[in-house]
């Protein structure tokens, strides 16, 4: 936003401050009223990177005091950044500890002091607010990594439904990757790293026949051709992760556990068994010792209750 000429303001029913400045479009003059580009810079440079693909004028970040963040306050931001969606405008945005930390030194016994608007810190005002800055990101850490195995899971999707189509076209080499693009388009529209579809996709292509003749072991009453197609797929990328995924990146019991979703999930009734049997069969021959699929505790269950 380098070419709009800035000034500040203060929105007096946000209580925040905020960075403006006059738009060419009569809508983006509407929506600097309330809203401008403001906070750390470095906050900034990773949200807009995630819109770095739209228009510069239609999007901005917004830091609001955590006390705002409640009652009729909290309901007036809330259509304000509807409303902003609605004309094209992305919003994002982020608050302070503010009211938080308030509550944390109350409940401490410790004294709020505020001089010209501004809070006064001393040690014991920073002790707790380290308390706090620790327990945020030991939050952010659960939610980033609960994000992370989402996407992952997202990914296998895609890889086993693009498996599965190909597989059912011939597996004819041509077609491969044209699938994965267009199922990475359709069911992954927001996904940032695709990377690891490709590395599923790939790996269970490159070692496809060893994959299967493992199948056939594992399962010696279902030839790989009357195997169904899903199931078959499902059990091609839980072999491949098992056998030569990095264990440290994927541990083995992740990758039973994974397929044997895939499995209830596109299959039949009795594919998450059957996932479970194959896969487990596999793992106890390479030395596993852990059941897969929480067996374990579901027979200590059982005893107790014997």
């Amino acid at each position: 936003m380098s070419n709009i000429r800035q000034k500040c303001l203060i929105c007096p029913k946000w209580g925040v401050r905020l960075k403006s400045g006059s738009y060419e479009s009569s809508v983006m003059g509407t929506i600097t009223d309330i809203l401008g580009k403001v906070g750390n810079s470095r906050e900034i440079a990773h949200y807009l990177g995630v819109y770095e693909a739209t228009d510069p004028h239609k999007r901005g970040v917004i830091k609001v005091s955590g006390a705002c963040l409640q009652g009729e306050s909290l309901e007036k931001i809330a259509e304000d950044l509807a409303h902003l969606q609605q004309v094209g405008f992305i919003p994002t945005v982020t608050h302070g500890w503010g009211a938080e930390l308030s509550t944390t030194l109350k409940e401490s016994g410790i004294d709020t002091k505020f001089v010209n608007g501004d809070r006064y810190t001393d040690e014991k005002v920073i002790a707790e607010v380290v308390k706090i800055a620790k327990r945020k990101g030991d939050e952010s850490k659960r939610r980033s990594e609960v994000i992370f195995m989402a996407s992952r899971h997202l990914s296998r999707s895609i890889a086993m439904q693009s498996l599965y189509e190909w597989d059912f076209n011939g597996k004819k080499p041509e077609l491969l990757d044209k699938i994965v693009e267009k199922n990475i388009k359709e069911f992954g529209p927001g996904l940032e790293d695709t990377a690891f579809v490709w590395q599923i996709i790939k790996g269970v292509v490159e070692h496809m026949p060893k994959l299967d003749t493992i199948i056939e072991k594992a399962a010696p009453e279902w030839p790989i051709e009357q195997v169904t197609i899903v199931d078959r797929n499902v059990l091609r990328i839980g072999l491949y992760e098992l056998i030569y995924a990095d264990k440290k990146e994927v541990p083995p019991k992740v990758a039973i556990n994974e397929s044997i979703e895939l499995a209830k999930t596109f299959g039949g009734e009795s594919s998450g068994k059957f996932i479970n049997g194959v896969l487990g069969t596999v793992y106890k021959e390479m030395g596993g010792e852990e059941e897969p699929s929480g067996k374990k505790d579901k027979k200590k269950e059982k005893e107790k209750d014997d």
